[in-house]
C-alpha cells in the first residue's frame, strides 16, 4: 500500500461493551477533521555527574486525546450517542476506519475513550453550524488490517 488520502474515512461510536471487537458501532455523521492521536511517553532523565551525559528513559504514557470537528446534526444517531456518552464516566468503544480497501472493510483503529467535550459553534451568517468533540483515549489503540 502506498500513500493515501483521508477521503472516505469514517468514525463510529460503540457501546461500553468490554470486548470492542464484538461491539455494534454507529457512524458519527458529518465529520470534517480528526486530529493526530496516539501513544506518547513522558521523558525521564538522569544526569550522572561522572560523565555529564543526560540519560533518557521512558516514563508513564498517555494514549492521547483525539479532537473531532464536524457539522452539527441534531438528527444524527452517532452524534446523539456521543452526547449520551458525554454525560457518562464510562469508556466507550470507537472505530476509525480508513478507505484503503476494495474488500469488506478498510484498515481501522479501535480504541476505548471517554467523551470529554462536545462544544457547539454557531459561527457567522455564511458558516455551517459546527461542533467539536474531544475523546480522552484510554488503553491500547488496536490496528486491524484491511480485508
Amino acid at each position: 500500500m502506498t500513500a493515501q488520502t483521508s477521503a472516505g474515512y469514517t468514525l463510529s461510536i460503540g457501546t461500553t461493551a468490554t470486548n470492542p471487537s464484538g461491539d455494534t458501532y454507529t457512524l458519527i455523521g458529518e465529520v470534517t477533521n480528526v486530529s493526530a492521536f496516539g501513544k506518547s511517553y513522558q521523558e525521564v532523565t538522569h544526569n550522572p555527574v561522572a560523565n555529564r551525559e543526560t540519560q533518557k528513559f521512558k516514563g508513564a504514557y498517555n494514549s492521547g486525546t483525539m479532537t473531532i470537528d464536524l457539522a452539527m446534526d441534531v438528527g444524527d444517531a452517532g452524534q446523539e450517542d456521543v452526547l449520551t456518552a458525554l454525560d457518562s464516566d464510562s469508556l466507550y468503544n470507537f472505530r476509525l476506519e480508513y478507505n484503503d480497501s476494495e474488500g469488506s472493510h478498510g484498515s481501522y483503529r479501535r480504541f476505548k475513550a471517554r467523551v470529554m467535550t462536545y462544544t457547539e459553534n454557531p459561527g457567522q451568517v455564511n458558516n455551517v453550524v459546527t461542533a467539536q468533540i474531544q475523546l480522552g483515549i484510554q488503553g491500547a489503540i488496536t490496528r486491524v488490517a484491511a480485508a
